[in-house]
């Protein structure tokens, strides 16, 4: 049998509590917490105590009405005070909320309270700024406009300072009368009721005025003159009249609209460019809100029906009312216009207006001596440089024309240097044969084998073909005007031949070319006396007939105070010869008129356009005509 002992069993020490210590604890945590609480509420406490103060000694000045105002508005205040203290005690508002809301009824009633001084302060500085005659010290009607609306907020005998429960802003707003129950209400029409804060920037804010005359006028100046020329040839009874006709109006049209009304392309061209930049510029200014605020207020005034822009912060009102310009407060208070597209136009027309009234059109006049031809120096210097030009154009047509066109080439050159007997291109070079038996090779390659550039081939060669009186002085100046063709590439496959054994016994380009010219007769009765209506445009289709006359040169009644005359004028307007027929004109002075006609179809045709035009027309004076290869082959 099996012996049973009973015996005190030990407890494991690890398995021990101390539960004093345990208390102690918890009992320490409980009291830090409550402390927590009690320095919290305490603060909350001695805040609360602080803003009542605030309502309590703030001054509110000798008014009684002001003053009822204010103690309406502290009464108000500290309800909503205790009802965000209780909220947040009781659990139902975090602290966080709590601390905005009580910040912004602390900001605002502090607003509240400052909007009377804040206004006699700036006062005075807004109604010099209104009454300003300098623009650049004027204030726009925005700024009127909202220290009129805050003005109003200060009759305290129609407003009143209310408090948004919800987040605690401090808001003034217009009281109106309910016409069923005769209580007075708060009106809430957003052009009636407003944040202090933003009253506050209101009154501080400056708008300055748009200074329209003064940025229109550096616009005008900027763009330059725009004038028309026109000049009255005098004779033996009155001297010649020039006048400068400066004209706004054909700024106002486009450029397919200049052209149909006969104006020259080139100037139709100008003026749409014009268009272009007073566009952009008025985009540009418009870009600003307040720029546009400033014109249509300021300057503009009224909408064609009449009715004077303003201002409203109510968005029905601004759609229902086109001459109400919608504002909207960004996140600091500051009004922004918005405009409609009916108003921008508005704006934008005014600021057209202002711009091309400032171009006036006017008309000077000056006594000025009869006309006077360019001398025969001046037409050889011009024809010298038409010349070079075109010698430099067909030059480069030798490296890199097609058979065709380095044949072209070669019998120019060859007609503009009367010692040259041949010329001769393959792909390789250009040999250039003279009278005197001499020759000059022409090279593609330099001295390494490696194609020379069109332009190099140019500078280094083109004076090599031409008489030592005709070489060209600046081949670099010239090359820019010829207007070759700086992209063509090179052509190794075209070949050209031209010679002519009595080259030099031809008649010359330019004698060739007036014989032409001269021999294109004026119809019998052309000029009708005393009807120049039926007179121009006979002249004009005769003038059609000879070459290079039309595009350069326009016949045109003349501006001759009643006297019958027809003007010949150029593309920039300027009369070149005239005649008057009040009377049968002689035949000296039809004559004149006839040859002065012809001397400018002589004097604007370049060497080209002459040698294109006397080809196969050259009369032989002696010896055999000249030959060439029409096929583009070569001698070589």
């Amino acid at each position: 049998m099996a012996e049973t002992y009973y015996k005190y069993q030990e407890r494991d020490q690890q398995a021990q509590i101390n539960w004093a210590e345990v208390g102690k604890n918890f009992s320490d945590t409980l009291n830090k917490e409550a402390e927590f609480r009690e320095k919290k509420k305490a603060a909350i406490d001695e805040s609360t105590r602080e803003f009542q103060k605030k309502l309590d000694d703030h001054p509110y000045g000798n008014s009684e009405t002001i003053r009822q105002w204010a103690l309406k508005f502290g009464a108000s205040a500290q309800e909503v005070m205790l009802m965000q203290e209780k909220l947040l005690k009781t659990g139902q508002l975090n602290p966080s909320d709590y601390t905005v809301m009580r910040q912004n009824l602390v900001d605002g009633t502090d607003n509240a309270f400052d909007l009377i001084q804040y206004y006699q302060d700036e006062y005075a500085a807004k109604m010099e700024r209104m009454n300003a005659e300098d623009p650049a010290m004027a204030s726009q009607y925005l700024e009127v406009w909202l220290m009129e609306n805050v003005e109003g907020f200060g009759d305290f005998n129609r407003s009143e300072a209310v408090i948004n429960p919800r987040n605690g802003e401090v808001m003034a707003a217009f009281k109106k009368k309910n016409e069923k129950t005769g209580v007075m209400e708060l009106d809430t029409n957003p052009d009636n009721m407003r944040s202090v804060s933003s009253l506050k920037g209101n009154i501080l804010g400056k708008f300055n005025k748009y200074q329209l005359e003064k940025e229109a006028t550096g616009f005008v100046e900027a763009q330059g003159t725009w004038e028309e020329v026109t000049r009255e040839f005098g004779n033996s009874q009155k001297s010649g009249l020039l006048r400068v006709i400066s004209d706004p109006m054909k700024k106002n049209m486009s450029a397919k609209q200049l052209i149909a009304a006969g104006e020259d392309p080139k100037v139709a061209e100008a003026a749409s460019l014009y268009f272009e930049s007073e566009e952009g510029w008025i985009t540009a200014q418009m870009t600003n809100g307040y720029n546009t605020s400033s014109v249509l207020t300021d300057y503009v005034g009224y909408t064609e029906d009449g009715s004077k822009y303003a201002y409203t912060y109510d968005t029905e009102k601004a759609k229902e009312n086109s001459n109400l310009i919608l504002l909207e407060n960004d996140s600091q208070g500051r009004p922004n216009p918005v405009f409609t597209d009916e108003q921008k136009e508005a704006a934008r027309d005014y600021m057209k207006t202002s711009i091309r009234s400032k171009i006036n059109k006017t008309v000077k006049a000056q006594g000025m001596s009869d006309y006077n031809r360019p001398s025969e120096s001046e037409y050889k210097r011009k024809d010298e440089q038409r010349e070079a030009e075109s010698v430099v154009s067909n030059f480069s047509k030798l490296w890199s024309g097609n058979n065709e066109e380095v044949l072209e080439a070669e019998n120019y050159l060859r007609s503009v240097n009367p010692n040259i007997r041949s010329i001769d291109r393959d792909g390789e070079s250009v040999e250039v044969t003279f009278k005197d038996g001499s020759k000059e090779i022409i090279k593609f390659t330099d001295d390494t084998g490696n194609l020379i550039s069109q332009e190099s081939f140019i500078k280094g060669n083109v004076n090599k073909v031409l008489t030592t009186e005709n070489k060209i002085t600046d081949v670099n100046e010239t090359l820019k005007k010829s207007g070759y063709n700086s992209g063509a590439l090179f052509n190794e496959t075209s070949t050209g031949f031209s010679a002519g054994t009595t080259a030099d016994t031809k008649e010359t380009i330019d004698a060739a070319y007036e014989r032409l010219v001269r021999e294109i007769k004026p119809p019998e009765n052309m000029i009708i006396v005393d009807d120049e209506s039926a007179s121009v445009p006979k002249v004009q289709t005769w003038m059609a007939t000879i070459p290079n006359m039309s595009g350069n040169y326009f016949a045109r009644e003349a501006y001759a105070g009643g006297t019958d005359a027809i003007e010949i004028v150029d593309t920039d307007n300027k009369v070149v010869t005239s005649i008057q027929f009040d009377d049968k004109p002689t035949t000296k002075q039809l004559q004149d008129f006839y040859d002065s006609i012809y001397e400018l179809a002589i004097g604007v045709a370049t060497i080209e356009q002459k040698a294109i035009k006397t080809q196969n027309k050259r009369q032989i004076i002696s010896g055999t005509t000249p030959t060439s290869n029409k096929s583009g082959g070569t001698s070589r």
